[in-house]
């Protein structure tokens, strides 16, 4: 059995709470679930370049209220080498209201969807860099932060600026299926979750002795529901995790997000 560690999340909680041992993958308040971006990796450009993000967004619990924020980019400060998720070491950086009406997201009362921004991701922002660093490519970051019931909530999205002809793709996944089969009702206790995916890509990285090496993507799907529990918040794609609890009585949603280890990200939503 494969095990899952050194994963990296899209979404920083930066603060607890009282809920500490909630179950992660158990909807209700606030959360970003996931920032898909239509495109992970994009070719240098000598003109600024516009790419679309989807914010997975949910806030059952918040009975459709409006959750105020603040977006923020900037040249990566090197989120991946332990920097702070921050944009201060850009004193151009200013930050600008992003606000998400979650009454006009979700069905019903689910309050759980897409909430989207565009990046404006500046032109020639490698041209300085070393043969190496531009072709392993440099990212811009993209920050958001909400202030909600006196927590605070960072999420982040990379854009991979790089001089490679090859760029990362978004995986793309199936339905959810249940017991093997696309889903058309909830789960009940004991019922089988998973959700397929294309096959991983492959990919070149350059090292520091400017060695060419061929690397395997790795997908994995974070779930989430909005009732019961499931046994595994997270798999690999040719898993599963097994639903428990009692089929609910209202509305009623399964997400699962489905990621690659460079900033590809697909999702889907199910809800009867």
């Amino acid at each position: 059995m494969k095990t899952l560690n050194g994963i990296l999340l899209l979404v920083l909680l930066l603060s607890c709470g009282d809920d500490n041992f909630r179950k992660v993958e158990k909807l209700g308040g606030f959360r970003v679930l996931g920032i898909k971006a239509a495109n992970p990796e994009i070719t240098e450009s000598g003109a600024i370049q516009t790419v679309s993000l989807q914010l997975i967004v949910s806030d059952i619990n918040g009975g459709g209220r409006t959750v105020n924020g603040q977006v923020v980019s900037c040249i990566d400060p090197g989120v991946g080498y332990g920097a702070e998720v921050s944009c201060d070491h850009d004193p151009t950086a200013g930050p600008v209201n992003f606000d998400i009406v979650f009454s006009s997201i979700g069905i019903g009362t689910l309050f759980t969807g897409i909430a989207t921004h565009n990046v404006s991701v500046p032109a020639n922002i490698i041209t300085l860099l070393g043969a190496r660093d531009q072709f392993n490519g440099l990212a811009y970051l993209t920050v958001f932060t909400f202030e909600v019931d006196g927590e605070t909530h960072k999420a982040f999205k990379r854009i991979v600026v790089t001089n490679r002809t090859s760029l990362n793709s978004n995986p793309l996944s199936s339905n959810i299926q249940k017991n093997g089969i696309d889903i058309n009702a909830f789960p009940q206790n004991g019922d089988e979750l998973s959700v397929m995916a294309n096959s991983p890509e492959t990919y070149t990285y350059r090292t520091v002795e400017n060695i060419d090496e061929t690397r395997t993507e790795e997908l994995q799907v974070a779930w989430y529901v909005s009732e019961g529990e499931l046994s595994r918040s997270k798999t690999y794609v040719d898993e599963s995790t097994e639903y428990e609890g009692s089929a609910p009585a209202g509305d009623s949603v399964v997400v699962a997000i489905v990621r690659d280890d460079r900033g590809g990200l697909d999702f889907k939503v199910y809800s009867p």
